[in-house]
């Protein structure tokens, strides 16, 4: 029996030690897509305040999404479902919210910064 309960805490302990440390000159940003395609990149890396995007389709069909400081979320949608919108709020790498019924996702990614020339490796001629 506590065989089966360590067991079943086995899978959120490998996720945790899997996630990547983001670097601190990285930039996180959230990638929307619709139907695969990207609808919106939104920065979240020293994101200050709260900003709102209104996602809508040709059917009406509607997604309020909700930039708050360095976190993205659905606050509301039109689907039966609602299970963007009890998710709650996503801002690590690796994360994604899904709207299945309208073929939203928003996914949190990062973004090495280009490397300076300060950086460059200079070989011997």
């Amino acid at each position: 029996m506590v065989f089966l309960i360590f067991i079943s805490f086995l899978p959120l302990v490998i996720f945790t030690i899997s996630q990547k440390d983001v670097p601190k000159d990285a930039e996180v940003y959230a990638l929307i897509t619709v139907d695969n395609q990207e609808y919106k990149k939104i920065t979240l890396s020293n994101h200050q305040g709260t900003d709102t995007i209104r996602y809508e389709n040709e059917d009406g069909d509607y997604n309020i999404i909700e930039i708050k400081d360095e976190t993205i979320r659905v606050i509301e949608a039109s689907c039966r479902d609602q299970v963007d919108v009890l998710k709650g709020a996503i801002s690590k790498p690796g994360e994604t919210l899904l709207c299945l019924p309208h073929k939203l996702a928003i996914e949190i990614k990062t973004e090495q910064p280009e490397d300076t020339e300060e950086d460059e490796i200079i070989r011997p001629s």
